[in-house]
């Protein structure tokens, strides 16, 4: 198999990682995951290494786009909190509601909100994408309930092993590889991953240059909500 062994064991400790909480007895799960831990610590570090050997490949910002900030957005947010202090936030400064648009619609939270200044009808967007933060943040709903257009799980392990060797298999090993690594632990379909992998490929490779449009505009904007600066008297 021509895939990255760095991320080959990084994905199957992820995969063990993610069936702890089938162990019923609560010992028995502290003990394995203290032994976990370690494991997916190491493996996390060799993996990071692997990433600055390959250095700045073609998949490896796909996260930092999808929850690239508004121009003049403070972002993460809080900057400078107190230590100790957890903070209630806006939702849409969670990077998983950034994430959540991303996954529903195939567009980042930039493109969602130009579209939003530009047509009254995306609204219906943005309030689905709030809707389902919402079931999700409070347990009404897994990720597999969402209709998404992206199930995170599989996006998450192939955008990452997209520069570790998975763009390079050919389906039947792209299937073979994911049903050893995945950590959904199901048997996968050749021609769904084939289909998953190109999908995602277009989507992820224009996503800087996407990216690139400004939310930032001269002012009068004659009924935009942009924010504007503060007149100066």
């Amino acid at each position: 198999m021509r895939v990255n062994a760095a991320f080959v064991r990084y994905s199957l400790a992820e995969k063990a990682n993610r069936s702890l909480g089938g162990i019923p007895d609560e010992r028995k799960r502290k003990e394995e995951f203290q032994r976990n831990f370690k494991e997916l610590a190491a493996a996390s570090h060799l993996l990071h290494a692997e990433r600055k050997r390959i250095g700045d490949s073609e998949f490896a910002n796909v996260n930092l786009e999808i929850s690239k900030p508004l121009d003049g957005e403070v972002w993460p947010w809080p900057v400078n909190g107190e230590a100790g202090k957890a903070y209630v936030t806006n939702p849409e400064s969670d990077s998983f509601f950034r994430t959540l648009v991303f996954l529903k619609y195939g567009v980042t939270f930039r493109e969602l909100v130009w579209e939003l200044e530009q047509d009254p009808q995306t609204y219906r967007k943005w309030i689905r994408v709030h809707e389902y933060f919402y079931r999700f943040r409070w347990g009404k709903a897994s990720l597999d309930d969402l209709k998404l257009k992206f199930k995170l799980t599989h996006f998450q392990i192939i955008v990452q092993g997209l520069d570790f060797g998975l763009k390079e298999l050919n389906e039947w090993e792209l299937a073979d590889c994911l049903d050893e690594i995945c950590p959904c632990a199901q048997k996968h379909s050749a021609e769904y991953l084939k289909k998953l992998r190109t999908r995602i490929i277009n989507a992820c490779r224009t996503l800087a240059s996407r990216n690139a449009l400004s939310t930032t505009s001269d002012l009068p904007l004659t009924g935009s909500r942009m924010l504007r600066s503060p007149s100066r008297h």
